[in-house]
């Protein structure tokens, strides 16, 4: 920007600098979020609800979700324990829903939800020993679960970037215990 003097004639360049503070894009990928009851009463069905939802501009999810219920587990289910999600378009969601009933009192482990993008699967890897196998390629990229009943949000690396803390599946131990009522 020039000044212009009380003459007429234009005095010397005048520049300014503002400091931005660093930007971090919205993280993309997908993400799953289980929505629980707190708590619930002995016997008496309560609803699980599964909320799939692909963030990313501009690619598009095929999913699979597994429900693992395992002997020493509190609930019955009713639902689906193996589903193949329709295509999730970029900006799309789908919601699973399950009916879960507590035979067990106390602080019972919900079963173990895993979601497995499988978009990639059909990828035929390079033959450079530092890519990933076929055999992980077949797997798919797992999604993480969070459980919308806490309160707090901890920061995650993209689906995309980093794998590495969870190459067996998703760990579901952010997911909490519901308390089961007599």
């Amino acid at each position: 920007m020039l000044r212009i003097l009380p003459e007429g004639d234009h005095g010397p360049l005048c520049t300014s600098r503002f400091p931005l503070p660093n930007l971090q894009p919205p993280r993309t990928g997908v993400i799953a979020l289980l929505e629980l009851p707190s708590s619930a009463k002995l016997h008496a069905p309560v609803l699980a609800r599964l909320i799939i939802r692909n963030h990313h501009p501009s690619r598009s999810a095929t999913l699979t979700v597994q429900l693992e219920p395992d002997t020493a587990d509190a609930f019955l289910i009713a639902g689906q324990r193996n589903a193949r999600v329709p295509t999730l378009l970029p900006g799309a969601e789908a919601q699973l829903v399950w009916s879960l009933i507590p035979v067990e009192c106390g602080f019972v482990r919900v079963p173990r939800i895993s979601v497995v993008d499988k978009r990639n699967s059909g990828f035929m890897p390079p033959t450079d020993p530092e890519q990933p196998s076929a055999t992980e390629e077949e797997e798919g990229i797992p999604v993480r679960i969070f459980d919308l009943r806490r309160d707090e949000r901890i920061e995650v690396a993209d689906t995309d970037e980093a794998q590495e803390d969870t190459p067996e599946g998703v760990d579901t131990s952010g997911i909490g215990p519901v308390l089961v009522l007599p």
